[in-house]
């Protein structure tokens, strides 16, 4: 297997994680001064991934690696969990989040503009709708989308820290 096919990465590296419990959120590769690095975002299907779970996923998926001819000292894999400003990689995940507020940056500009913010308000088949808070709709195609992000509500989570 070829390191830089995420396809091929995405399916072995899913289908071990779904072995153990956990979940494949999505991935970013990049390349840091010749070394290959993967970002990987894992949860369990009910959410709320702990730090020794993460650490458990990171050494299962380095021995899957190895165990399908990747060479570990040339790449840098980071395993994650999503967190609550949780980048959605696909329009499913989308789905599950209509009604909260977005950040999203597009590939190239729609209507003017290359970065939203607002309430994710729907999700079609091919493209994401964005309530900004001038009250406009915005439709957004999904494949002008570079990266959509949760914008957590820190009212929310402050009033969990207080009681």
């Amino acid at each position: 297997m070829s390191l830089t096919d995420p396809v091929a990465l995405q399916q072995i590296l899913t289908e071990k994680l779904a072995l153990y419990g956990f979940e494949y959120v999505g991935g970013e590769f990049a390349v840091h001064q010749g070394r290959q690095s993967w970002r990987l975002y894992i949860d369990l299907p009910g959410g709320g991934i702990t730090i020794g779970q993460l650490g458990e996923a990171s050494r299962l998926l380095v021995d899957e690696l190895r165990l399908n001819g990747v060479d570990t000292q040339f790449i840098h894999l980071e395993v994650s969990s999503p967190g609550i400003d949780r980048i959605l990689f696909t329009l499913a995940q989308c789905q599950q989040f209509v009604g909260k507020k977005v950040k999203v940056k597009l590939k190239q500009p729609v209507q003017g503009q290359r970065k939203y913010q607002g309430l994710l308000e729907s999700v079609q088949a091919d493209a994401v709708s964005v309530q900004t808070a001038e009250q406009e709709n915005v439709v957004i195609p999904w494949w002008v989308v570079a990266q959509i992000r949760l914008v957590p509500d820190i009212s929310i989570s402050m009033k969990k820290v207080k009681t």
